[in-house]
C-alpha cells in the first residue's frame, strides 16, 4: 500500500507558451489515460492542464517519459502533492528527457513573531 497523491500535468510549447490546439491536447490526454488507466480531468479553466487525485501512480516518471517521446516538441510539467512534506515535487519532460526538483520549505524566522521586524 502506498500514499495517495495528487498529480497535475501542464502542456506547453518549449518557449513556455500554452498549447491551444484542443484536438492535439485531447490526443495527449487520451494517451495518458490509456497508459495510466486513470480518468484525467481538466485542472484549470483556460489552461492546458489535467489532474487526477487520490492515486498511487508508481510509474509516473516512466509513463511521462514515454508520453513526452510520443509527443515531441511538447513541454510537460508534472506536479505531485503527496501526503508528506517530503513528497511535493515537480518534474519537466521534453522529448523523452526529464528533470525533477523537490519542494524546498524554508525555515520560519521566528524573530519576526517576537519583534514584528523581518530579519531582525
Amino acid at each position: 500500500m502506498g500514499l495517495d497523491r495528487y498529480f497535475t500535468v501542464w502542456f506547453q510549447h518549449p518557449d513556455r507558451e500554452p498549447l491551444t490546439d484542443e484536438e492535439y491536447i485531447r490526443r495527449i490526454v487520451d494517451e495518458m489515460e490509456a497508459i495510466t488507466c486513470y480518468g484525467w480531468e481538466d485542472a484549470m479553466q483556460g489552461e492546458p492542464a489535467v489532474s487526477v487525485g487520490g492515486v498511487n501512480w508508481y510509474d509516473c516518471i516512466d509513463d511521462m517519459e514515454h508520453i513526452s517521446k510520443e509527443f515531441p516538441g511538447v513541454l510537460f510539467f508534472l506536479h505531485c502533492d503527496g501526503m508528506g512534506i517530503d513528497d511535493i515535487w515537480e518534474a519537466g519532460f521534453l522529448n523523452g528527457r526529464y528533470d525533477i526538483a523537490g519542494a524546498e520549505i524554508p525555515e520560519l524566522d521566528y524573530r519576526y513573531l517576537e519583534t514584528g521586524e523581518v530579519g531582525k
